[in-house]
């Protein structure tokens, strides 16, 4: 009978133990310091334009709701800049005020002051024989990355049928993009890029 013997040496049990060297760490480290600095700036790239996007989408589509409510209900709305959209009574920004970023609100505008009245004033805006009161319909809080600012009101009126009070141009742009978006005295919305 043959006897087996297992024999062990230093170099045996040495190559047993696997790992890294320490230049195959830092090998790995640099790369992944070159690939972090070239996904970082084009990851905050990503990010703004996102933000960019979904606040010039959240102001057209306050445009359409706006135009669309007047149409629907045959009543003045009115779309103002607002520096306190989210307070209990929110409130028009001043009269020279153009910039819409900090927010702004929708409300019936029912005695076509172009002023948010709250339920202080009723009249019948809609000639039906019934008084209405002036009724926020929408706020939209302080958006971020972003600037709008109208160039020519600052208020977007929109009367019974639709029509737009004047030619309303807005800017808005960041610091990637900037487009220009008008709403002509039909209440249709043209969006252009600046270049």
């Amino acid at each position: 009978m043959k006897k087996f013997q297992c024999v062990f040496s230093a170099q045996s049990t040495r190559s047993a133990i696997s790992g890294f060297t320490l230049i195959e760490l830092i090998i790995v480290t640099l790369v992944f310091g070159v690939l972090t600095s070239i996904a970082v700036p084009e990851f905050s790239s990503l990010i703004k334009s996102s933000r960019f996007n979904r606040g010039t989408d959240n102001f057209r589509s306050a445009i359409d709701f706006s135009r669309t409510t007047a149409l629907s209900t045959s009543t003045t709305v009115a779309m103002c800049p607002s520096e306190n959209p989210n307070a209990p009574v929110p409130a028009c920004s001043a009269a020279t005020e153009k910039n819409y970023e900090d927010g702004w609100i929708i409300y019936k505008d029912c005695n076509s002051n172009s002023t948010f009245d709250g339920a202080s004033i009723i009249c019948d805006d809609d000639h039906d024989g019934t008084d209405e009161s002036s009724e926020l319909l929408r706020t939209q809080i302080p958006l971020n990355d972003i600037v709008i600012e109208s160039s020519t009101t600052t208020r977007l009126v929109f009367d019974q049928v639709g029509r737009a009070n004047s030619l309303v141009s807005f800017n808005i742009d960041n610091d990637i993009f900037a487009y220009t978006l008008t709403v002509n005295t039909l209440g249709r919305i043209a969006f252009v890029e600046v270049p």
